[in-house]
């Protein structure tokens, strides 16, 4: 089964993979309650954890965990939203941008627009 792809535009993969994955998957955890899961072993990634066991960030579902670049791997560990926050607090500007983006994503997810 393919699943939506839930990012509008290429940018904002990037943006959710390469930098603000944290910020993502914590606003994707407020509106959703999805677990967040950090995964990687050398480069860190964050993802979200549905009930039914997909696993969820700016690229959609898939049903295996997958790094920043898109590929299966570990998971190290679930966090907490607080967590993740006080982890990368210098950054918190991108906080409410990512919010945004990912109430959005998640509707055209959820919709089937995705992708």
């Amino acid at each position: 089964m393919k699943y939506p792809v839930a990012a509008t535009s290429p940018e904002s993969i990037v943006r959710y993979t390469e930098y603000y994955c944290y910020f993502f998957a914590v606003a994707t955890h407020e509106l959703t309650g999805w677990k967040i899961l950090e995964v990687g072993d050398d480069e860190k990634h964050y993802i979200n954890k549905t009930p039914d066991g997909r696993y969820y960030d700016v690229r959609g579902f898939s049903k295996v965990p997958l790094n920043a670049y898109g590929q299966p791997d570990i998971i190290q560990r679930e966090c907490t939203a607080a967590e993740v926050l006080d982890s990368f607090s210098p950054w918190i500007e991108g906080l409410p941008q990512a919010r945004i983006d990912a109430a959005h994503m998640l509707a055209r997810a959820a919709s089937g627009l995705g992708g």
